[in-house]
């Protein structure tokens, strides 16, 4: 029971007019009910010129999360008539509703301000930081001072861990989450570290030091896995390689290695292949960090690893050991991308009939589908 339904059974409710005073007309062919009453089902038929506005009362009982189903004009008109919106709250919900739609509808900014004007409280701080982002995104600045203080100022950690979320790939906010990888709390460390992983960003080398510092110094995993993340989109480089490659012997989470021969992937840097073949031929290795490493080297094109892709491969169709499996799918799909030569020839072992029928499947469209590296190339 929403909104939604509400509006597809009154076609002219998007053109109905509202008056200076707040009034809500509709054509009700004389007959009138109190809005008090009127019940938000997709059965009910509103014949109502009451100065209270019915649709309040969906979103009071519904929340506008669950009134409204995601059309645009509905959203629209609700964030114009102020009457509907008239509660800090419903407004908060409003503006949340609209996702990345918000950062070009009118009324979006002054309907931010007007909620930050008399609730500053932790709930609405807290709420308000993905809409404050979409509409900055707009161009508004006070929407963009208002998020940088929550990252730089705010008090609670929640709150500044949530705005440096909501200022992922909004490229004038990228100094201000350099400045959050000094945070003393490792949840907003590990947000900005997410931000500045976003592609777009123009991360200083500052800053880059600074997520090296975080990738081998910080207590927390799971700030140091997320450094690993906001360096994958850096350009290579032999200093970050070098800080890469050093923690995949140190560290002690196996969950941080993996992050790191993500980003080696990611990277594609040829100074590192080694180290990364090294890690998916370990025995001794968790099988999460192996099959990073295995996916890694088929992103690196590296055709030096082809026999070790090749055997692990291989070992899938007739597993013995718990990780056979799991290890030679990811080998098959990195020989896929690397397409050597003679890639039906390394696969024929599974393509037998004894094989499982889903490795045989994958067997087919690796054979079919062609690779993703357009050269091949040696390690130096």
């Amino acid at each position: 029971i929403n909104i939604g339904h509400f509006v597809l059974g009154q076609p002219d409710f998007l053109g109905a007019r509202m008056g200076d005073d707040g009034d809500f007309g509709c054509s009700d062919g004389g007959q009138q009910e109190k809005c008090g009453t009127q019940q938000c089902s997709r059965d009910t038929r509103f014949h109502c010129s009451h100065r209270r506005n019915p649709l309040e009362n969906c979103i009071e009982r519904d929340g506008v999360d669950g009134a409204i189903v995601g059309d645009w004009r509905i959203k629209k008109t609700l964030l114009r008539w102020r009457t509907i919106v008239a509660d800090a709250f419903t407004r908060i919900d409003l503006l949340r509703s609209f996702g990345p739609q918000l950062a070009k509808a009118k009324g979006g900014a002054a309907a931010l301000g007007s909620v930050l004007q008399t609730d500053r409280s932790f709930r609405t701080r807290y709420l308000l930081q993905v809409p404050a982002g979409q509409i900055a995104r707009g161009g508004d600045g006070e929407a963009l001072s208002f998020l940088q203080h929550s990252l730089l100022h705010d008090d609670s950690p929640h709150v500044r861990a949530q705005a440096a979320m909501a200022a992922a790939g909004l490229p004038t906010m990228t100094p201000s989450l350099g400045r959050a990888l000094h945070d003393p709390g490792p949840r907003v460390r590990e947000a900005a570290l997410e931000a500045l992983g976003e592609a777009s960003a123009a991360v200083g080398p500052k800053a880059e030091r600074q997520v090296v510092v975080l990738l081998s110094k910080d207590p927390w995993t799971f700030v140091r896995a997320a450094a690993a993340g906001a360096l994958a989109t850096r350009p290579a480089n032999p200093m970050t390689d070098e800080a890469l490659v050093a923690p995949l012997g140190s560290d002690d989470s196996s969950i941080v290695r993996a992050a790191i021969l993500d980003a080696l992937g990611s990277r594609n840097s040829p100074g590192t292949i080694a180290a990364v073949r090294d890690k998916a031929d370990q025995p001794k290795e968790s099988i999460a960090v192996r099959k990073a490493a295995l996916q890694a080297l088929g992103s690196m094109c590296d055709v030096d690893s082809v026999d070790l892709l090749t055997k692990l491969a291989q070992r899938a169709a007739a597993a013995q050991l718990p990780y056979d499996r799991p290890l030679g799918e990811v080998a098959l799909k990195a020989l896929g991308e690397i397409h050597p030569a003679d890639l039906q020839e390394r696969i024929a072992p599974l393509l037998a009939p004894r094989v499982p029928t889903n490795l045989r499947r994958m067997a087919r469209s690796v054979l079919r589908q062609p690779g993703s590296c357009p050269t091949s190339r040696t390690t130096p």
